[in-house]
């Protein structure tokens, strides 16, 4: 998953407001969130703000990063931060964001603290090609401190809609234990008889026998001729 980060110039690092729409505002040394630079909306009765015009693909939504701190004696004025869905004809067609930051509620940058704000937007209509982010001060605050912005984000989180590379292969895994002996298949057809083999060589002759017992003796008979 990609993360990007629409908003340009959100640290005001070029020490300018440049990519930023501004009214009754600044960029100050003094006291940053990060780097060199913050953006500052002026005190008093005045109306002061902060705008940029990113675009953006239909159907996500954003998370929203601002730090915020005062400046001065005086507790925090209201302010107001807005992300507004608009077309490609810069009509609006839906409220991504509308949150109010309470006065008096925000910590003192001369003791380095800030609040760090997220939020996340609703998502953005099907017609929607641009968001505006604003960061205001509305008018009639006048026993407030000046309010320092730094480091604003509107962060798109994209989900590849391909298939990356295969990864390496991984080592082999340890072998498993030897499942259950399969049944005996059926015998197989026999095979055709081989030919005859070679008449082995003719053995040693076999040791003689012992001497059988001697038989009875016959009856002697004589015989007379008369002539």
């Amino acid at each position: 998953m990609a993360v990007t980060n629409l908003i340009l110039n959100g640290g005001f690092e070029t020490g300018t407001l440049s990519e930023w729409s501004a009214q009754n505002s600044y960029v100050t040394a003094s006291s940053p969130h990060s780097g060199r630079y913050a953006a500052v909306l002026r005190s008093g009765l005045s109306a002061s703000s902060l705008s940029q015009l990113v675009p953006i693909m239909p159907g996500e939504n954003f998370q929203l990063l601002i730090s915020l701190s005062r400046y001065g004696v005086f507790g925090s004025p209201r302010l107001i931060l807005r992300v507004y869905f608009l077309n490609e004809l810069n009509l609006e067609v839906g409220m991504g964001l509308d949150v109010e930051i309470a006065r008096g509620s925000l910590p003192n940058a001369l003791t380095n603290n800030w609040q760090e704000i997220y939020y996340i937007t609703e998502e953005a209509p099907e017609t929607a090609t641009q968001a505006r982010i604003e960061i205001s001060k509305p008018a009639g605050n006048l026993f407030s401190s000046t309010v320092m912005v730094d480091d604003v984000a509107l962060l798109d989180f994209e989900t590849g809609s391909g298939e990356g590379e295969p990864g390496p292969t991984g080592p082999p895994g340890v072998t498993g234990p030897t499942g259950p002996t399969g049944p005996t298949g059926a015998t197989g057809l026999t095979g055709a008889t081989g030919p005859t083999g070679v008449t082995g060589a003719t053995g040693l002759t076999g040791a003689t026998g012992p001497t059988g017992v001697t038989g009875a003796t016959g009856r002697y008979r004589r015989y007379w001729r008369h002539w």
